[in-house]
């Protein structure tokens, strides 16, 4: 929930033919009906996680394959989902990153994931306004 316009806001991934990826959508009336899906990554993308914040501010996180390792993308809407920047890799492209996952602080909004480098499994993280 939005603190700032009591909306919804959720990111789903699908694999249905002809629709295969990473989705947005938010509802103004509490889930009974739903915006229509805003694909956020391409049809690779997978495991999204959205957060919303104070003004109308709402982060979305999802894994992207590479040639060698998955990354973690972010996008962000200021207008409460209407619109969306364009996604920013989050994470090393010497890694592999998955399971995103984002959150709303007092401070900002912060974005973890898993790491694998070499042989070792690290969580990292950011703060999301170092990536704008």
């Amino acid at each position: 929930i939005s603190p700032s316009d009591k909306a919804l806001h959720a990111t789903v991934w699908s694999g249905k033919d002809q629709k295969q990826g990473v989705y947005y959508l938010n509802s103004k009336d509490q889930g009974a009906q739903w915006s229509e899906p805003l694909q956020l990554g391409d049809n690779t993308a997978t495991n999204p996680d959205c957060a919303a914040g104070e003004k109308n501010m709402v982060v979305a996180v999802w894994n992207a394959p590479t040639k060698h390792a998955m990354t973690v993308k972010a996008s962000f809407s200021k207008d409460g989902g209407k619109s969306w920047s364009g996604p920013k890799t989050v994470s090393s492209l010497d890694a592999s990153a998955t399971h995103p996952r984002v959150i709303s602080t007092a401070l900002g909004f912060r974005i973890f994931w898993t790491s694998v480098e070499g042989t070792q499994l690290l969580w990292k993280s950011v703060p999301f306004e170092a990536l704008q």
